[in-house]
C-alpha cells in the first residue's frame, strides 16, 4: 500500500485514479495553478507538464492532515475545477471500506446550500478518498474579528443543514466549528464520518468540549447536535468554550482527562461568563445556554433554537418575546408521572423515580428516548449488554406514591428535582463509576423522599 504524497511549500504532486489524455483539460490545469500557487502561467505549466500526467488529480496544496487523514487542495482534470480531496490514511478493510463509503453516500443524500457536496468517492493505492467542493474556510477562522451577528447568522445556516440530518432521523454526531465550512460567505456543515442514525451509541467518539453529557451514557439523538452547535456559537462568539474547566497544557496533554472533566462541567451546567466589555446581548448568551442545557429534554428542537437565534439578530427584544411565549406555552403542559423501573448503569442497579413532561397529546405515545475535527476516541465501559438482557426488575414503591390523587399533590420541589435525575445518573455513571454512582443515587432517594413529606425543609 503505497502512502499519499507528503507536499513541500511550492510542490505539486499528481495521485488517484488514471485520467486519459483525451479528457484532461491540460491548459485549464495550469491556468488554476497558477492562480492557486501565485505563479506565472510558464512557470505553473511547465510544473505540471513534470508531473505524471496519467493521475487525475493534481495536488495543490495540503490543508489538513490528523491521524486519520490528509485532506489536500487539488484540481480535477478531467472536470478542470478546484476540489478538496480527503485520504483515508487507515489500510482499506472490508469495515473501513464500508464506513468510508457509507460517509460520502450519506453526504449526498443531502443536496443543500448548507451541505458541503461530494462529487466523487473511490479507492487508489489501497487508499480510500473523497471528493468534495472546495470551500474557502472553516468557522474557527472565518469568525475571527467577525461581529456577532454575522457569526450567528453562520451558524444558523450550519443548522439548517442539520435540519436536513434530523429529518431523516440522523445524528452529525461531530458539529464543531472546524466541521462548518465557509463558501462564498455561505455556511455549509461538513465532514461527516460520524454521522449515524438516531440509537444508543456504543463508543463515546468527538472532540473534547463539544461532547453533550448523554453520549456518556451511550445515548444519540438530535439533540446532541444542538449541544454542539451551541458550544460552537459561544466558541465563534467569545473565542473559547462555554464551560469552566483547564485547558489541554494544564492537563499536560492528558486528552482523556480533559474529556471527562468537560464532560462532568457541561453535566454540572457551570457555564463560563462572557466577558464584562462584550457587546453581545444577554438574550443571546441566554439561548446559547439553553442549548447546553445538560438534561436534553430541556434543550430546545433544532428548529426552535434556531428561531430564537433569528430573532435575537433581528431584534433583542423580538427574542425576548418569543422565549416568553414559548415558556407560557411550557407552563400550559401539563406534569405526567412516569416511574420507571430500575435502570441497570455500570452495573449498578439504580431505582428511579422520574417525571415526564408531555403534553397531553403526547400521554399515550410516553415520552422519547433521551437524546449525541479530526476527532479523538474515548471509550468509557458501557453497560450496553448489561441494560439490555433480560427483563428489568419492577419498581417497588410504597403505595401511598402511584395513588391517583396524590399525583396531582406533589410538590413543585419534588418535581423539579426529580426532573433531571435519570440522565445525570447515567452520566455520572460513566464518569465517576459504580460506588460513586451509588452513593449518589442514595442521595437523591433520600432527598426525593424529603421533599415528598416535607417539601418546605
Amino acid at each position: 500500500m503505497a502512502s499519499p504524497p507528503a507536499l513541500a511549500d511550492g510542490d505539486i504532486e499528481s495521485w488517484g485514479p488514471d485520467a486519459r489524455p483525451d479528457q484532461v483539460r491540460f491548459q485549464r490545469s495550469i491556468d488554476l495553478a497558477a492562480a492557486r500557487l501565485g505563479l506565472s502561467i510558464e512557470i505553473a505549466g511547465e510544473m505540471v507538464r513534470q508531473l505524471d500526467g496519467r493521475h487525475r488529480y493534481v495536488l495543490l496544496e495540503q490543508l489538513a492532515r490528523s491521524s486519520h487523514a490528509i485532506v489536500y487542495v487539488a484540481i480535477d482534470q478531467m472536470l478542470a475545477r478546484e476540489v478538496a480531496l480527503k485520504v483515508n490514511l487507515e489500510p482499506m478493510t472490508g469495515h473501513r471500506r464500508w464506513n468510508a463509503f457509507r460517509e460520502a453516500r450519506t453526504q449526498v443524500m443531502f443536496d443543500h446550500p448548507h451541505v458541503v457536496r461530494v462529487l466523487d468517492v473511490g479507492e487508489h493505492e489501497g487508499l480510500s478518498y473523497t471528493v468534495t467542493e472546495l470551500c474557502d474556510t472553516d468557522m474557527n477562522s472565518w469568525a475571527r474579528g467577525e461581529p456577532w451577528p454575522a457569526v450567528v447568522e453562520r451558524i444558523i445556516e450550519a443548522g439548517r443543514g442539520l435540519e436536513l440530518l434530523h429529518a431523516a432521523r440522523l445524528v452529525h454526531g461531530d458539529v464543531k466549528p472546524a466541521n462548518i465550512l465557509i463558501k462564498d460567505g455561505i455556511a455549509k456543515i461538513g465532514d461527516f464520518g460520524l454521522t449515524a442514525p438516531v440509537e444508543r451509541a456504543g463508543q463515546l467518539v468527538g472532540t473534547a468540549g463539544f461532547i453533550a453529557p448523554e453520549l456518556a451514557a451511550g445515548f444519540r439523538a438530535p439533540a446532541v447536535d444542538v449541544f454542539a452547535l451551541a458550544v460552537s456559537v459561544w466558541v465563534c462568539v467569545f473565542g473559547e468554550l462555554p464551560f469552566e474547566g483547564p485547558t489541554a497544557a494544564e492537563l499536560d496533554g492528558d486528552k482523556d482527562a480533559l474529556m471527562r472533566i468537560l464532560l462532568e462541567r457541561a453535566l454540572d451546567e457551570r457555564w463560563a461568563e462572557p466577558p464584562t466589555d462584550s457587546e453581545v446581548p444577554r438574550e443571546l448568551v441566554e439561548i446559547i445556554r439553553a442549548g447546553l442545557a445538560a438534561v436534553p429534554q430541556r434543550r430546545p428542537s433544532m428548529a426552535a433554537w434556531l428561531r430564537r437565534m433569528e430573532a435575537v439578530v433581528a431584534a433583542p427584544e423580538e427574542a425576548q418575546r418569543l422565549e416568553q411565549m414559548e415558556r407560557s406555552a411550557e407552563t400550559k403542559r401539563r406534569w405526567l408521572p412516569s416511574f420507571a423501573a430500575g435502570l441497570v448503569v455500570g452495573g449498578v442497579s439504580v431505582v428511579l423515580v422520574t417525571i415526564a413532561l408531555l403534553g397531553p397529546e403526547d400521554a399515550s405515545e410516553g415520552s422519547e428516548a433521551p437524546s449525541q475535527v479530526g476527532t479523538e476516541t474515548f471509550e468509557p465501559e458501557l453497560a450496553g449488554s448489561a441494560a439490555t438482557e433480560g427483563e428489568e426488575p419492577e419498581l417497588e414503591l410504597p403505595p401511598t406514591y402511584l395513588e391517583e390523587d396524590k399525583l396531582n399533590e406533589l410538590p413543585a420541589e419534588f418535581v423539579e428535582y426529580t426532573e433531571r435525575w435519570e440522565d445525570d445518573l447515567k452520566s455520572r455513571a460513566i464518569l465517576q463509576g459504580d460506588e460513586a454512582l451509588q452513593t449518589y443515587a442514595d442521595q437523591l432517594i433520600t432527598r426525593a423522599e424529603q421533599l415528598i413529606t416535607s417539601p418546605s425543609k
